[in-house]
């Protein structure tokens, strides 16, 4: 008599997403109403079922450098060709400012999707000096 034996081969891959060519530092020419920065990049996910996008502001605005949360107020839009995720950093005091969306898995996923983030100023500074904050872009995969 023969028998049948059957051996599981099994491996993983390790879930990888990340945020390919964000700025390190953009400067505003003025900080004015309206005054715009676009910055491309690519966002990257091995996940089939995903990944959740996070934009975040740190400071809530561009903060002044010299008058503790005095901010200008902007808003950042990320578009990677799905719904837009756009960041409204209008209010008082509001450090640690984020939004979220979920990003389906595909194979364009896999490869890469060209994205841009777009920073409008929506007031004018009322202070000489410099402002500042910082955004992050984040990749979780699902």
């Amino acid at each position: 008599a023969a028998f049948a034996n059957g051996g599981q081969i099994a491996g993983v891959v390790t879930p990888e997403c990340e945020v390919e060519d964000l700025f390190a530092t953009q400067t505003f020419a003025s900080i004015t109403a309206g005054a715009t920065i676009v910055d491309g990049m690519t966002l990257v996910c091995n996940d089939a079922d995903g990944a959740e996008v996070v934009l975040r502001s740190s400071e809530g605005g561009l903060e002044s450098d010299d008058f503790e949360d005095l901010e200008i107020e902007y808003v950042a839009t990320l578009d990677w060709g799905g719904t837009p995720l756009v960041l409204d950093t209008a209010g008082a005091f509001n450090n640690d400012v984020q939004v979220s969306a979920t990003i389906p898995g595909s194979m364009g996923f896999v490869n890469g999707l060209s994205a841009d983030l777009t920073i409008v100023l929506s007031n004018d500074a009322a202070y000489a000096g410099g402002y500042s904050d910082t955004i992050f872009v984040d990749l979780l995969a699902q």
